[in-house]
């Protein structure tokens, strides 16, 4: 069978309880990206107001031989604040939040992950240099 005859369709759907659901819809029969192996397949979407700031994403699949599915391995955070690099929330970016980075320093799932990369380290120190001073 060739690429082009291979017939898929996507179903995308978030969590706010845990990585088992129960799942609320995202968006149904997404098209398909690149039949390449390895691909790397997007779909932005706008967050509901209501979602909590934590969830998990299922990705469903069905295809003509076997349907696949997969969940996100660690919950996305949504922040709220528009002030990037503001740990504390006190509307200003400035060395209390840097103190903060440096204070979690490599620690995995901080707060001060700024980038949600995993870890806290250079990347997220330079966020808050980056975004210094009084939140807009």
């Amino acid at each position: 069978m060739s690429p082009s005859t291979i017939n898929f369709i996507g179903n995308v759907y978030y969590s706010t309880a845990s990585d088992e659901g129960s799942w609320t819809t995202i968006a149904l029969e997404v098209p398909p990206g690149s039949p390449d192996i390895n691909s790397i397949h997007t779909y932005e979407w706008t967050v509901p107001d209501d979602v909590d700031n934590i969830f998990w994403v299922l990705v469903f699949q069905e295809n003509q031989a076997i349907d696949y599915d997969d969940v996100s391995d660690d919950p996305f955070a949504v922040v709220a604040s528009l002030c990037v690099g503001d740990l504390n929330d006190d509307g200003v970016v400035d060395v209390t939040d840097l103190l903060d980075v440096i204070a979690e320093w490599g620690a995995l799932k901080s707060p001060a992950d700024i980038n949600f990369d995993g870890v806290v380290d250079v990347t997220d120190l330079l966020i808050v240099v980056a975004n210094w001073g009084k939140c807009a």
